[in-house]
């Protein structure tokens, strides 16, 4: 729904809704917001998402049969990249000891593997700019 709905620049395209967490009132809505970007980004993604907030609610009250709709409240979920970030740990780990993480074995990939390796390539660079936003210089 973000990313048809709503076509604002600031949405960067991993962006996903992991949570929701409901007020016993149903009067709020908490949505725990997944994106893969750098920091910055990741503060005009969540800009974005609360000035189209009644823009969601509308298409949301359109699918749901409640008297009120409930205010949504978008926070930035960090487990998804905390995640990322523990298996790559993991992988360095795994090429310091001389292992390859299976992902990443080229010779055992069957002939169909072509577009795997491109998302492989695109995770990398998400990586890549994760790590540059996490330590920079």
């Amino acid at each position: 729904m973000i990313q048809h709905r709503l076509n604002d620049p600031r949405i960067t395209p991993i962006t996903s809704i992991t949570r929701v967490e409901l007020s016993a009132d149903f009067s709020v809505a908490r949505l725990h917001v997944s994106i893969m970007d750098r920091t910055a980004r990741q503060e005009l993604c969540l800009e974005a998402l609360r000035s189209a907030s009644g823009l969601l609610r509308r298409a949301i009250g359109r699918r749901l049969k409640m008297r009120k709709i409930p205010e949504l409240s978008f926070r930035l979920d960090e487990s998804v990249r905390g995640a990322f970030n523990t298996v790559q740990v993991i992988d360095d780990a795994m090429r310091e000891l001389g292992e390859r993480p299976e992902w990443d074995r080229d010779d055992e990939l069957p002939s169909d593997a072509a577009p795997q390796q491109t998302e492989q390539a695109r995770d990398e660079t998400v990586a890549d700019d994760l790590e540059r936003d996490d330590h920079p210089g």
